[in-house]
């Protein structure tokens, strides 16, 4: 499936960022192609009440795959070497790039279409805000709203969240922008 729009491409090529956008991706690293041909056992990875274990140092003993529960619910955890990337670039990121489709194509400029803020701002903020996306999963086109929490709401610790120069928690729900679904 070609997921170029000739309407995006060119509205990109006239964007501040166009120097920045790459049109060939780097391939999925080994590692993590080996662990999309098969799920791992449900519960391999934290449940969302044990999330505070991702405070602890040191990396877990599996942090690349997805699971699937009877019930269709999935985890998904892909771990992503960044050198030279702070916590506060992460954070800086999340913020900056929801108010401009631009911005958030330099993310992945072939899967990923339009994000905006629902409530309009172009702040930089993004915990307690939503951002309305529409992105490829696959070969699947889908519309959603990523739902910014708060780290605390899914039990990391004050401490460990003030420790910006450690970790940022970026915390999110994923729903359908429209209906009153939550993907997860």
């Amino acid at each position: 499936m070609d997921k170029t729009n000739p309407a995006t491409n060119q509205k990109n090529a006239q964007s501040p960022y166009a120097s920045f956008l790459k049109e060939t991706m780097i391939p999925v690293r080994e590692e993590v192609q080996e662990h999309l041909n098969k799920p791992l056992a449900w519960g391999t990875f934290p449940d969302l009440q044990e999330m505070n274990t991702l405070e602890e140092s040191g990396d877990l003993p599996i942090e690349t795959g997805y699971s699937v529960a009877e019930d269709g619910s999935v985890t998904v955890a892909v771990k992503t070497p960044m050198p030279n990337t702070t916590p506060q670039m992460w954070d800086w990121w999340f913020g900056w790039h929801g108010s401009e489709d631009a911005r958030y194509q330099l993310w992945h400029p072939k899967a990923h279409l339009t994000a905006e803020w629902e409530d309009g701002r172009t702040d930089h903020c993004y915990i307690g805000r939503n951002s309305v996306i529409k992105e490829y999963i696959g070969k699947n086109l889908l519309d959603a709203l990523i739902q910014f929490k708060s780290p605390i709401d899914f039990g990391f610790s004050a401490a460990s969240i003030n420790q910006k120069e450690d970790a940022v928690y970026i915390c999110a729900r994923i729903g359908h922008p429209t209906f009153p679904v939550e993907f997860c």
